[in-house]
């Protein structure tokens, strides 16, 4: 995963309005406070996966059972990505329902997007 879809805000530009963002973590992620916990159990998990995989290569495991844990932890990765998507996704629709703009489906396309952006 590359980036974690983080709530954007649009700021003005000389040339052009660009999307960044959010500097205020507090207010922007208090959305995913309802499954903190959950989050914070799944990626516990996930780190303990992935010292599990440096130990596999570090006593050269064979490499087919290293990459079926890498595996392993690219789904869980993805899954807990696609829980923070679907709060993000539904905080935003619920904030702007009354006035969900061509902006606000860009965002969520940007989102969305960012779940799917592996790149080596």
């Amino acid at each position: 995963m590359k980036n974690h879809p983080l709530p954007l805000k649009e700021e003005s530009s000389s040339t052009k309005s660009k999307i960044t963002r959010s500097q205020s973590s507090a207010t922007t992620l208090n959305h995913l406070f309802v499954h903190k916990e959950e989050l914070l159990i799944r990626f516990n998990k996930i780190e303990g996966q992935i010292r599990g995989i440096k130990g596999m290569v570090e006593k050269e495991t064979y490499c087919d059972d290293i990459l079926i844990q890498v595996g392993a932890v690219q789904s869980a990765l993805y899954s807990t990505g696609r829980i923070i998507l679907e709060n993000h996704m539904r905080h935003c629709l619920q904030e702007k329902r009354d006035t969900i703009d061509s902006k606000t489906i860009d965002k969520l396309f940007i989102s969305i997007n960012r779940l799917g952006n592996v790149k080596d």
